[in-house]
């Protein structure tokens, strides 16, 4: 107890409470200049709520005048050349299944573009459309995939391919197993069947 009552002798409680004064006049002066800029910031914090209101209200308005005069459009019957995507995603999932491969993730653009061929070939005429997926499996039944599919029916050109080697529980084994990214580009004409 006697190390803890040399605070509380004369000189030392005139530093204690300087130090207890100083903090709180800091303190003091941090909430002063906050209020102060609050204040400032007031007009600004005003604005940026009216304007949320007035576009959430902008927003609810057009969506009740498309709920009432039902503007959304019905969706569009599949035409051959849309077939052209689920053509290419079914051969892709026989194959990895032949394969004993895994078709991770396939995702392609809903509507076609004009073809703009990666190697410069003239595609007057044809539409294209973009795919991605991901393959996973042992690197060389991934690459007998890619190389059967190119032998489809549908026609596409590659847009790119990467390799992810897969770690496998033992360090010192060699890398087999991969996981490939894989974009295509199944092109079409329209009206031709597929």
């Amino acid at each position: 107890m006697t190390y803890a009552l040399w605070l509380f002798l004369g000189k030392h409680l005139r530093t204690l409470s300087a130090l207890v004064y100083s903090c709180i006049g800091i303190c003091l002066v941090c909430a002063g200049f906050w209020c102060t800029k609050s204040l400032f910031m007031l007009p600004q914090i005003k604005a940026a709520k009216s304007a949320a209101k007035s576009k959430n209200a902008a927003l609810m308005v057009a969506l009740r005048n498309v709920q009432d005069q039902k503007l959304i459009p019905a969706a569009r019957a599949p035409s051959a050349d849309s077939q052209v995507v689920s053509a290419v995603e079914t051969q892709l999932e026989n194959l990895a299944h032949e394969e004993g491969c895994k078709v991770a993730q396939f995702s392609a653009q809903p509507a076609p573009t004009a073809y703009m061929s990666h190697f410069g070939v003239d595609g007057t005429g044809y539409m294209m459309y973009s795919a991605k997926f991901t393959l996973n499996g042992n690197l060389a039944n991934v690459l007998t995939i890619l190389q059967q599919l190119t032998e489809g029916s549908v026609p596409f050109e590659f847009g790119s391919i990467n390799f992810t080697p897969v770690p496998s529980a033992d360090p010192k084994a060699p890398v087999s197993q991969v996981s490939a990214v894989v974009e295509v580009d199944p092109i079409t004409k329209p009206g031709a069947s597929s």
